[in-house]
Parts: C-alpha cells; structure tokens; sequence
C-alpha cells in the first residue's frame, strides 16, 4: 500500500493520449530494433555464406578457362582484382602473397590492407584473386546506413499513425465529455444521441444518461415540493 502510494506520487501524470502514443511507438520501436538486429544478421550471412562463395566460384571458374586459353580475360567481380603470377614473376609477388598455400584465406595483410584471397594453381603458374576488405566494410556501412533510415522512417510514420489512431480513440470520449459537461442541473437534459458502436462507451453513456434523469426527477420534485408549500 505505501509503496503505491509512493509510486503514485513519484510517478508524472500521463496522459491517455500520449499513453497510447507511447505504447505503439515503443511497441515500433521494438520491432525495428529486431529487424535492424536481424539485417546485422543478413549482412554477415551474405558477407560469409554468399559473397566470398561468388569469390571462390569465379576463382574455380577462371583457373578451369585459363586451363584451357591462356588469353581468356579474369572474372570483373566488384571490389576485386586477379593476379596471373607466372615462374618469372614469382620474385616479385609481395610476401604477403607468396607464403600463402592453394586455398582460399581470411584476412591477408597486404601493404596494410586487409583482403580475402583465393589462390588456385594451373600448371606452374599461380592465380590470384583478391577481395578488398575495405570494399567489404563500404557496402556493409552503406546496407547499415539504409537500415538505420528505413527505421526512422518507420518510427516516424509510426509516430503520426498513432497520433491519427489516438485521435480516433478519443474522439468519442472527448464527445462524452463535452456533453457531460453541457449538463445543467437547473435545466432538464438532452440525452446523448450519438452511438459509438464500443459496447463500454454505450454503457457508459447510458449510465451517465440514466444518472441525468434521475437528477431531473429529483430536481422536479423538490421544485414541486417547494411550489407547495
């Protein structure tokens, strides 16, 4: 008991309105919390799971044609460039890239980038095909960036919806309120007409309605009483 008590006082007075407002744009914000958390997720699937799959499928794909033509031209897959190391220039290859076996390899640095790289041998020469990390970190930058907007957005369009919606919600009781607020108690009521079609307003109306009339029989009596004596 004290400890509502002391909540009560404690606690600002909110208003039903922004009660409402605040339940569904919190009730948003939730969801696009979830769905910001959930891209986050796509993101490093795609990262993971498609892009460096795209890497090493066109990687396979050049060294088989290469194979075959020597002339054929290497994949153009974004952010990337390929490297055709043959015995002669083997002793200029960075390092970095001489030291790695067959196979594809996560963060290579190289000249103080980092890159994804697959190797693949044909014969005696080497192919190389590098994917800049920083090409990776731009695009997962620009796809969080989108998200981030789209969730404004919609906390935005969100905010407006809920004040459309609480206009709607309480409309029939502002109506309420005038009307109760309209009675005189000197003179007889006009019953509220309107039907809001919520079967609490209804009930609502009819007992405030009821609580009028017996207002006014009351008021008649004592009137006809005092014409009386």
């Amino acid at each position: 008991m004290v400890l509502d008590i002391a909540w009560d006082m404690t606690m600002p007075k909110i208003s039903l309105r922004a009660r409402f407002i605040a339940a569904h744009v919190i009730n948003v914000i939730v969801l696009t919390i979830t769905f910001g958390l959930t891209i986050g997720w796509l993101i490093e699937s795609y990262e993971q799971d498609v892009l460096y799959k795209q890497v090493q499928i066109g990687l396979d794909q050049f060294a088989e044609a290469w194979g075959r033509d020597r002339s054929i031209q290497p994949p153009d897959i974004a952010g990337t460039q390929v490297l055709v190391v043959t015995p002669e220039l083997l002793p200029t290859l960075r390092p970095g890239l001489q030291a790695l076996a067959p196979g594809m390899h996560d963060d290579v640095l190289l000249d103080g980038t980092e890159y994804f790289v697959g190797r693949r041998d044909v014969d005696d020469t080497r192919l190389y095909l590098l994917l800049d990390s920083e090409y990776i970190e731009g695009m997962e930058e620009r796809m969080q960036h989108y998200a981030i907007m789209g969730m404004l957005v919609a906390i935005f369009i969100a905010t407006l919806v809920a004040i459309w919606l609480s206009n709607q919600v309480l409309k029939p009781i502002t109506a309420l309120s005038k009307w109760v607020h309209s009675l005189d108690p000197g003179q007889p009521h006009q019953s509220f007409d309107n039907h809001f079609g919520d079967d609490a307003l209804d009930k609502m109306v009819l007992t405030i309605d009821a609580y009028a009339d017996r207002i006014d029989q009351f008021i008649a009596r004592e009137k006809s009483f005092t014409e009386d004596v």
